[in-house]
């Protein structure tokens, strides 16, 4: 993107564009089953006609990407921006995470927002288990991924194996081949679904949202123009849904193009993933430990201040429980370093 474009039209959408696309991108990997009738984005107005967005400290913005069709997020995480340091961290919340928002039977946090009655009620209810405020909330639709990736001209990227899924129920057919390539919206939006071959399914597909992350950051970064960015406004505007104030877009989208690779990291949130023994299901238990230093380190929230009301604790099931107890680190990648694990080895997306 040129600095020197003095149209200031031009770069209004551009800071737009950028925020919307960083979102789309850094956050849209939603389940895809049919089209169903999108939200329009319609920014609200501050109360007092000032941006919302601090000068100083930490925003956080939970943001979720989400499958209209059966009501799930299915991708959930926490962007947090520090208007100190210029940082970005994004938490990303495995979407088995266990979770007893309800009394029902199914309890994981990709179910939050539909049973508790939308994205504001669920910004509350995190807020409190996590420590911390959530200032703003972001929903996008499914169709954005595809929308986002086609606008930029596709995203490069290289696959190490065949990948090879279908599932007629949910409209899921995933066939692509080994090797490097420019992946489509389509072919994109194939290549963050899959997990059905990797031995530990959701983890593995996070990693490889990573690595695709790590090469769609770039692109936006080197390749935004007046064009993509007027396609990118007109593709993505309807798709979102949010309680962003106009004000905050424009404040964020200047702070997006000048973060650096190294300024923008990326962390899962620590736990681990287990089969509960009565019923079966499988989910992600979260380290309390781990997410309190997590939380307190790098999104502002209050040291000790995790989970109060025990919400991602099973109280009866000594599986999830001793998950919950244990210490599990977190580890932290900037772009740079998406493509690799937590001992500097180069991220394998194997069979």
């Amino acid at each position: 993107m040129s600095k020197q474009n003095g149209k200031k039209i031009w770069l209004i959408l551009i800071c737009v564009t950028g925020t919307l696309v960083l979102f789309a991108a850094l956050l849209l990997f939603a389940r895809l089953s049919r089209k169903e009738e999108t939200r329009v984005f319609v920014p609200s107005v501050a109360e007092d006609g000032t941006d919302s967005v601090q000068a100083k400290g930490k925003f956080n913005v939970l943001v979720a990407g989400s499958d209209e069709a059966a009501g799930l997020s299915d991708v959930l995480m926490l962007l947090s921006l520090d208007r100190d340091t210029g940082e970005v961290c994004v938490l990303q919340i495995p979407r088995d995470t266990y979770a007893a928002y309800t009394d029902g039977s199914y309890r994981k946090i990709n179910g939050a927002a539909n049973a508790l009655g939308g994205m504001e009620p669920l910004r509350d209810l995190l807020s409190h288990a996590f420590g911390l405020e959530i200032h703003r909330y972001v929903r996008i639709s499914a169709d954005a991924f595809r929308k986002a990736v086609d606008a930029l001209g596709g995203v490069e990227i290289e696959l190490p194996f065949p990948m090879n899924y279908e599932d007629p129920a949910q409209g899921l057919y995933i066939h692509l081949p080994a090797g490097k390539q420019v992946l489509d919206g389509k072919a994109a939006e194939q290549f963050v679904r899959y997990r059905a071959g990797y031995v530990r399914g959701d983890l593995e597909r996070m990693d490889a949202q990573k690595l695709f992350l790590g090469a769609l950051f770039q692109k936006v970064k080197n390749s935004m123009n007046p064009l993509t960015a007027m396609k990118l406004v007109a593709s993505l505007l309807s798709e979102v849904e949010t309680d962003l104030s106009m004000g905050d877009f424009m404040t964020l989208a200047k702070e997006a193009f000048s973060i650096s690779a190294d300024q923008l990291s990326f962390v899962t949130a620590p736990g681990e993933d287990v089969i509960a023994p009565k019923s079966g299901a499988s989910y992600y238990v979260l380290s309390a430990r781990g997410m309190d230093r997590l939380l307190a380190e790098r999104f502002g929230g209050r040291e000790g201040g995790f989970d109060p009301d025990t919400l991602f604790l099973h109280e009866n099931s000594q599986a999830l429980r001793v998950i919950y107890e244990k210490d599990v680190p977190y580890v932290a990648y900037s772009v740079k370093d998406l493509g690799k694990t937590e001992d500097n080895q180069e991220i394998t997306l194997d069979k």
